[in-house]
């Protein structure tokens, strides 16, 4: 039987980044690939899972993440 707890994770992935910037009335496509590490922290709370993640990829692009999750079932 689990009873939840504190937990470290960490994942990793390619990453697609589509974006379209207009400056002085000119539009651009922008597009960029690269990777993403997602190292977090949470709890699981039984049924209920709470984490945090910090996202960085190979741009300068960082982001903060909450997440809460609910299991259905057993």
């Amino acid at each position: 039987m689990d009873y939840g707890g504190l937990f470290v994770k960490a994942n990793a992935g390619l990453l697609y980044k589509i974006g379209t910037v207009e400056f002085l009335g000119q539009e651009e496509d922008e597009t960029d690939t690269g990777y993403v590490l997602s190292p977090g922290v949470g709890w699981d709370f039984d049924k209920v899972n709470v984490t945090a993640d910090y996202n960085l990829d190979n741009d300068d692009w960082t982001w903060f993440a909450i997440k809460v999750a609910y299991r259905f079932g057993q």
